[in-house]
């Protein structure tokens, strides 16, 4: 897609993915006014909501993705990570699966609640009295699949304090 600010000679190709992979390819972000600055320099935005009074620390701005990531998932969020990386028209009509897996621009954090059936806690529970051994398997972040294990019933508070 040519962008603003671009020319008939440029193009931004846009990505989307796991926080945890799409991170690792990125160098930029966006701020709030929309100018590209970089991911590990401090950060100077208001974006500190996700980390408890006592971790108010200096921070740069991928630690503080990765803060929000992290608050997100345990609460049972699925995340989702955008980026984009500009390039030349003739470089993306060459485009290679691993040409966008550096130097990319985050753009935004998304995360979504697919919230539990009402049944499923009590179905987990029938199961188990059963003596059925219930296992989920899921694509899922860790800390968001234990926090949808313990919603469920699945896991209990001290099986996550024995996993941790």
């Amino acid at each position: 897609m040519k962008h603003q600010g671009g020319t008939h000679e440029e193009v931004r190709v846009y990505c989307k993915g796991a926080p945890e992979i799409i991170l690792e390819k990125c160098k930029l972000i966006l701020d709030s006014n929309g100018r590209s600055i970089n991911l590990d320099e401090v950060c100077h935005e208001d974006s500190h909501q996700f980390l408890n009074s006592h971790e108010q620390e200096i921070l740069s701005n991928r630690e503080v993705i990765e803060a929000a990531i992290s608050h997100y998932t345990k609460q049972a969020f699925r995340t989702i990570l955008f980026a984009y990386k500009d390039m030349s028209l003739s470089e993306f009509q060459r485009l290679k699966p691993d040409a966008l897996e550096e130097s990319m621009t985050v753009v935004g954090l998304f995360a979504l609640m697919d919230p539990l059936k009402p049944s499923v806690p009590a179905s987990i529970q029938i199961v188990k009295r059963a003596g059925i051994q219930v296992v989920m398997c899921t694509g899922d972040n860790l800390e968001t699949a234990k926090a949808i294990a313990k919603n469920s019933g699945i896991i209990t508070t001290s099986d996550l304090a024995e996993i941790e």
